[in-house]
């Protein structure tokens, strides 16, 4: 942080399990100064068998984001066909990367926009 911007990617990732196949999942990740440009969702989604699980964007059919969980983090992989606002994140953003598992406790999932305790990731 410098004069009161933040540079750099940054971002928080909540799960909750609902069902040994279902969980609840809350995703905000913004880039920084100096355009801030973010992307989030909140959704409830289905893990497969091999415990992954897939998230396909409603307004951009294209994006889909996968999500590998392991014992200390989740591995997010972002694809899609569009080069400018893919997933219908800000311009620039992919939340591909490695979340780091911060707590045991079970997340409230809520809308993390407007959320001041994003960490980096």
């Amino acid at each position: 942080m410098k004069d009161g911007e933040r540079f750099g990617k940054h971002g928080k990732l909540l799960v909750k399990e609902i069902t040994d196949n279902r969980i609840s999942i809350s995703l905000m990740l913004n880039n920084g100064a100096p355009g801030y440009n973010s992307g989030s969702f909140i959704d409830t989604l289905s893990v497969d068998s091999n415990g992954l699980t897939k998230y396909i964007s409603e307004c951009d059919t294209s994006c889909v984001i996968t999500f590998s969980f392991l014992k200390e983090a989740v591995l997010v992989r972002q694809v899609s066909e569009r080069q400018y606002g893919a997933c219908c994140f800000g311009l620039g953003v992919n939340v591909s990367g490695r979340f780091l598992k911060k707590s045991d406790e079970v997340p409230v999932i809520r809308d993390l926009t407007a959320s001041d305790e994003i960490t980096d990731y």
